[in-house]
Formats: C-alpha cells, sequence, structure tokens
C-alpha cells in the first residue's frame, strides 16, 4: 500500500470525516472507499439503509481513521428537524471536533437537495462550515465512460449557479469518487481525499481555526442528551472504544519504536 498521509502531516494520531447528503449518492459506499474496507452497509435504494448514524474506523498506516455516515437526508418520511438532530448525533461521534465535512452528491443528477442539504449544515454551524467542506462527487466512472473529464464537469457548471457557488464557498475543493473501481484505484481516490483534508486543515490553523463545532451544536446536544440518556449513553460508549483502541495502537507503535 503506498502512503496515504503526505508529510508533513497536520492532523496527528486521528482523522475524523463526516459524511452528509442525500439518499442514493452513495455516502455509505463512499466510506467503504475511504476505509479500504467493506464497513458500511452499501446497496443502490431510493431510501435510505442508513437511518441513524453510523460510524466506522480503522487504524491505517499509523493514524485512525473515524468516518461517520449520517442519515439520508431530506428522505420523505423523515422530519428535517429528526435529521438535524441527528445529524448534531453524528457531530458528537466525530468528538472532539470534525476535521473535514465531505457533502456527497452524485454528480449525474443533481438536484436541490443539495442545497438544503447546506442550509441545515449552515444553520447547525453558520458559514465556517465551508471552511472544513469538501464537495465529492460520486459515479465519476459514468462521467469517464461518457467521455468527460473532472476539468470538462467542473467548467460545465453554470456560473452563478447554486452548484457553482457551493464549490466557489468551498475554495474549490472538489474530489470524484469512483466506489466501483479496482483496489488500486480506491486506493489512491482515498489518498487525494486525504491529501485534501490535510491542506484544508492546513489553511484552517494558519486562520486560527481547527476542528469545526459550534456552540448551537452544544446547545442542542444538551438537549438530546437531557432527553435520552440511554441514547446518550451509547453514544459515549462508542467514543470511549475508539479512543481506547487509539491509545492501545499508539502504545503498541511506541513500545514496537522503543
Amino acid at each position: 500500500m503506498d502512503k496515504l498521509f503526505a508529510k508533513p502531516d497536520i492532523l496527528g494520531d486521528e482523522v475524523r470525516l463526516v459524511l452528509v447528503g442525500r439518499t442514493g449518492t452513495g455516502k455509505s459506499a463512499t466510506g467503504n472507499t475511504i476505509l479500504g474496507e467493506e464497513r458500511f452497509r452499501s446497496r443502490i435504494a431510493s431510501k435510505s439503509i442508513t437511518t441513524s448514524c453510523n460510524v466506522e474506523y480503522r487504524f491505517i498506516q499509523g493514524k485512525n481513521v473515524v468516518v461517520i455516515d449520517t442519515p439520508g437526508l431530506f428522505d420523505t418520511d423523515r422530519d428535517n428537524d429528526v435529521i438535524l438532530e441527528e445529524i448534531s448525533k453524528c457531530m458528537l461521534l466525530a468528538a472532539p471536533g470534525a476535521h473535514a465535512i465531505c457533502l456527497v452528491s452524485d454528480c449525474t443528477r443533481l438536484t436541490k437537495e443539495y442545497q438544503d442539504t447546506v442550509r441545515l449544515l449552515t444553520q447547525l454551524f453558520g458559514e465556517k462550515v465551508y471552511k472544513y467542506m469538501i464537495v465529492l462527487f460520486t459515479r465519476k466512472d459514468q462521467l469517464e465512460a461518457s467521455g468527460i473529464s473532472r476539468e470538462r464537469y467542473v467548467s460545465s457548471l453554470k456560473p452563478g449557479s447554486p452548484v457553482m457557488d457551493l464549490v466557489a464557498k468551498c475554495d474549490h475543493r472538489v474530489i470524484f469518487f469512483n466506489n466501483r473501481a479496482p483496489s488500486d484505484i480506491l486506493e489512491a481516490q482515498a489518498a487525494k481525499l486525504f491529501k485534501s483534508i490535510q491542506n484544508l486543515a492546513r489553511a484552517n490553523k494558519l486562520e486560527g481555526r481547527s476542528i469545526l463545532y459550534s456552540e448551537d451544536l452544544e446547545e442542542r446536544l444538551k438537549d438530546i442528551t437531557e432527553v435520552n440518556t440511554q441514547q446518550t449513553q451509547n453514544v459515549f460508549d462508542i467514543i470511549r472504544k475508539r479512543l481506547s483502541k487509539v491509545v492501545r495502537k499508539r502504545l503498541n507503535v511506541e513500545l514496537f519504536i522503543s
């Protein structure tokens, strides 16, 4: 396996990534590509397989990679307030905060729902969310089958259109994934994403920011924990398990080196 994380590495021992987007865009398959293993359930569906936040993590090249897969936004049978609460819980799973949020969209089927996704995220985090956002288009294989390159696709977006405005606000951080590609291509795609996250983290650090969090999220999580203590306990159990695994892996590395 080639090096996935470029040097110098600003991310430390752990990188935490949250995937958001509407149902059917390939979030779960994207999570599997990032982790390099089949961890999330993934299939083509009009209704979300992920009905609650799922977190998976894998120790890769000395770093714990944490991927949180969120519920499909704007399912016809789910209320936006419920989804917003779920997203808040997902961010708790990314404690102490996310390094990046990937807005996953199907490049062959851009609909207005992604605008609503972005609106909810700005409602939760404010305009600063764009500083942590990466636009990730799936179905790259279908573009290539039509003879359309990444550059041609991006340049075809109408100036002033909602998609182009989003890309500009995200400082043109755009990644394309083919989640059905051979393993070497999947690995190369993951490496490109990690490089983008490293660059994003470096830029945020220079501007005095680190991980994504907000006071509004803190209040929302406080309300959630007061209403459902058992659910909260389950979330904290997941976090403890994740962090203890990081500590054990780190100790093993240090003992091996020494």
